[in-house]
């Protein structure tokens, strides 16, 4: 290689590397040896391509290092993202509708069925931000049942892949509904209506287990109120004798008896109060009155009272109306159209509510309960049957 060359540091004799400057020149290099004799055949040439390659190789090595500085910056990116994430799922709970409370499990009890596929319901609607996925819902199902109800739907749980076959809500409940459900619900509730009767219980406890069932009879407004009427007590049928019935509404209807109960429960707590009032008197009363008090005023008596009481020992006064310890019909009329009571006579209360008669049951708790009317001596029950 020629001096010229060599001063400017091109002595490749000896290197067998190829070398590959197609990019700047059309001539091709085998080697380093075939360059090195280009080399000193062209130096100038050759030098100017030398410190070609090398400023290329520089501005690549400073590409990698920005490459290097990009990554970097990027990876740090990426790792403040990756820290927040989790916060980012708080912020997402947090927005969440509140949670609902889980319905009941199920175990396949018929009589539970439909309690349990209306806190479902309810559950689903309320809460489904909570369920975003089908799959959800329906793993969600799954996680309530247990006993009979977890083994008719167990088909479709695959163990081995883990997976639930059943495609939605829908058709699982339609399984259980087939399974534990009501097959005619109208009917059902139809002869439970025909069967309610509020006897001896207050209005609003006969009037939960009437809308329990009314929603599925498929009553009319008119069949409701008809329906509701017939299934009240006498006490309250009686009250209702002076309202229009006919014109109201059945929500009317249904709050005109909230009011009349209401009334008469506060007028029987009235009474009753008065009663427990009053200080006894005769011989081996626990109870004096003050020394220098007015002696209490008894109560004014009605026309049967505690005389009614035909157990041994008590004394039987001649009552009007009362004929061998049964009101005549004459007498019972009078009394329901006075608005008096029918078991002691008495003004404002009926004898659901007449405070004697609880006075009577509590000293013979055997014969009757407080508010009952017995079929015993006196014949009370046979004042109430007209």
């Amino acid at each position: 290689m020629g001096d010229h060359a060599t001063d400017r540091g091109v002595n490749l004799d000896n290197q067998d590397t190829p070398f590959h400057f197609s990019e700047w020149t059309d001539i091709p290099f085998s080697n380093a040896a075939a360059f090195g004799a280009w080399a000193n055949a062209n130096p100038d040439t050759a030098y100017a391509l030398i410190n070609r390659t090398v400023s290329s190789f520089r501005e690549t090595a400073q590409q990698v290092e920005q490459a290097n500085n990009q990554a970097t910056y990027l990876q740090g990116i990426v790792n403040t993202f990756q820290n927040l994430a989790p916060h980012a799922d708080d912020n997402r709970r947090q927005h969440f509708s509140k949670k609902v409370n889980d319905p009941d499990e199920f175990d396949g009890n018929k009589s539970k069925f439909e309690a349990f596929e209306t806190q479902l319901t309810i559950k689903l609607l309320a809460n489904a931000d909570h369920f975003p996925q089908e799959k959800d819902k329906v793993t969600y199902v799954f996680s309530l049942l247990r006993g009979d109800a977890a083994a008719q739907v167990q088909h479709y749980i695959d163990n081995a892949t883990q997976t639930i076959g059943c495609p939605d809500v829908l058709t699982l409940m339609q399984d259980l509904r087939a399974a534990f459900g009501d097959p005619d619900r109208r009917a059902t509730a139809q002869n439970a209506i025909h069967n309610l009767l509020q006897k001896n219980k207050s209005f609003a406890e006969y009037l939960a287990a009437f809308n329990r069932d009314i929603g599925f009879t498929g009553y009319n407004e008119e069949t409701k109120k008809s329906t509701l009427r017939r299934g009240l007590s006498a006490e309250l049928l009686r009250a209702l004798e002076d309202k229009d019935v006919g014109a109201m509404s059945f929500r009317e209807l249904v709050e005109t008896c909230q009011r009349l109960d209401s009334n008469m429960k506060h007028t029987a707590s009235l009474l009753a109060s008065r009663s427990q009032g009053r200080q006894p008197r005769g011989p081996g009363s626990h109870f004096a009155a003050p020394l220098g008090a007015a002696a209490p005023t008894a109560l004014p008596p009605v026309s049967v009272g505690d005389a009614m009481d035909l157990s041994a020992g008590a004394a039987v006064p001649r009552v009007q109306g009362l004929v061998n310890g049964k009101l005549t019909p004459e007498e019972k009329l009078r009394r329901r159209q006075a608005g008096l009571c029918t078991y002691c006579g008495g003004p404002g209360h009926i004898a659901a509510n007449c405070p004697q008669l609880a006075a009577r049951n509590a000293r013979n708790p055997v014969r009757g309960a407080v508010g009952a009317i017995e079929p015993a001596p006196a014949a009370p029950a046979e004042q109430e049957k007209a």
